[in-house]
């Protein structure tokens, strides 16, 4: 795109130049000859113009179908089980035709646009050359002027006149392209919300509390997440956030992260608010485990690495064993070297989690978000097993539904509306709520 704006640059410049140009050289050789031609410019420019800007609008029509069938195209043969389980090939081939249709008959338009646009500047150029002719031999007799000068100016005149008509489409590339550095200097120079310079603390322990915090997500500020909501998690425990869908458990590990800023309350990391320190240095301290594990479209290992920069290979294949993925790794083609496809799509939703895990374990998490959703029964309790050993003397964040995942956390602090209302282990039998963490974990 910024491509075809330098483009529309240079040949502005070029075609305005060839119009002075023209013009000067026409009134130096002949400005008697070259005052009477300024009649057939407004009629060339116009034609010029109107043939230039349709033919404009066309073409970007035809793009824009174009680039339509080539989503359509994208997303089907990226989702291509999901299409193919619900019978959508049929559905997905016509949505194609239809915006390859509409690029037709652009393509069509085009041409016969360009066919009458050609024909009439032709036709008032050729008329234009035979008046200056037909004046040209009168200033001959009347006025000493030679063939030579009549076609200098005949010709200056006539090119200058069709090079200013065809830089009319690029002022409406100028005007685009204006809007278009509107927004991204807007973009560059915004002041964003969450300020990420501040304080690197030397001893990092891990204490985490958040302290009546009231929140709700900037695409729906009427609803509110949290009213009022305090936790505190002390340095090496694991706390098991349980809860219905919607109670707040993965908004704490998005304020954590500081994804987000509450609207008041106060985020505190060992103490300090979490907005006097280093954004960049606090997410170095912390890892996230999802239970939609993003991967790239690269190799097995260049995923794994990307937890921990320079990892070696012994690093590497420690975290794939502690996170159960071994095992599948090694009967691959290619081993690590595997490709694992556009966002994962060689790979099963476990593989891609214990993948994920690995990547983790590399970087010591601290967060994990419904971590081990996608395995089966099996490999959820090796890789629980191998997720209790690195989260020893270790502050954890665990959200999730099933009662194997919690109940050796050091806490379960169930939620309910946004509202924390009840800590404990697993089996306390100290309050009614202490069934709600069986009750909560198993329905998952």
């Amino acid at each position: 795109m910024w491509l075809c704006r330098w483009a529309s640059v240079g040949k502005f410049l070029h075609l305005v130049s060839t119009f002075l140009g023209g013009f000067i050289i026409a009134f130096t050789r002949g400005w008697l000859l070259s005052l009477v031609m300024l009649s057939s410019i407004p009629p060339v420019v116009a034609a010029a113009a109107v043939m230039s800007l349709v033919l404009s609008k066309l073409s970007n029509r035809s793009q824009m179908a174009y680039a339509e069938a080539g989503k359509v195209f994208e997303q089907t043969i990226g989702s291509i089980r999901t299409v193919i389980s619900f019978t959508g090939e049929s559905r997905a081939i016509n949505e194609y035709k239809e915006h390859l249709k509409i690029s037709y008959k652009s393509a069509v338009h085009q041409g016969i646009a360009g066919v009458l646009g050609v024909g009439s500047l032709l036709l008032i150029v050729f008329c234009s050359y035979g008046f200056a002719v037909w004046y040209g031999a009168k200033l001959i007799i009347e006025k000493g002027y030679t063939g030579g000068y009549i076609i200098n100016v005949l010709m200056a005149i006539m090119t200058g006149a069709m090079a200013l008509g065809q830089s009319s489409p690029c002022l409406s590339a100028f005007a685009s392209g204006q809007i278009a550095a509107h927004k991204m200097f807007a973009t560059i120079y915004r002041k964003p919300e969450i300020d990420a310079s501040g304080l690197i603390l030397e001893n990092f322990v891990g204490n985490v509390e958040l302290k009546d915090v009231h929140f709700s997500y900037p695409a729906r500020p009427e609803q509110l997440i949290f009213n009022g909501f305090s936790i505190s998690i002390p340095t090496g425990m694991t706390v098991a956030l349980v809860g219905e869908s919607g109670s707040g458990k993965s908004t704490v590990i998005g304020l954590v992260e500081r994804f987000y800023d509450p609207q008041s309350g106060e985020i505190f990391l060992d103490g300090v608010n979490l907005k006097q320190l280093n954004l960049s240095w606090v997410r170095q301290k912390i890892e996230l485990v999802s239970q939609e594990p993003i991967l790239f479209t690269t190799t097995i290992r260049e995923n794994i690495e990307y937890g921990k920069k320079g990892a070696t290979e012994e690093e590497i294949r420690r975290s794939t064993v502690l996170a159960n993925a071994a095992k599948f790794i090694d009967k691959l083609p290619n081993g690590l070297g595997t490709m694992v496809g556009e966002h994962g799509t060689q790979l099963s939703g476990g593989q891609k989690q214990r993948i994920a895990i690995a990547r983790a374990i590399l970087k010591k998490p601290i967060l994990l978000d419904e971590a081990t959703s996608a395995l089966d029964a099996e490999s959820e309790r090796v890789v629980q097993d191998a997720l209790n050993n690195i989260m020893v003397n270790r502050t954890t964040i665990v959200v999730a539904h099933r009662l194997s995942t919690v109940k050796n956390a050091d806490t379960i602090s169930v939620l309910h509306r946004g509202q924390l209302v009840e800590q404990g282990p697993h089996g306390d039998k100290g309050s009614r709520w202490s069934l709600l963490p069986t009750f909560t974990a198993a329905r998952g």
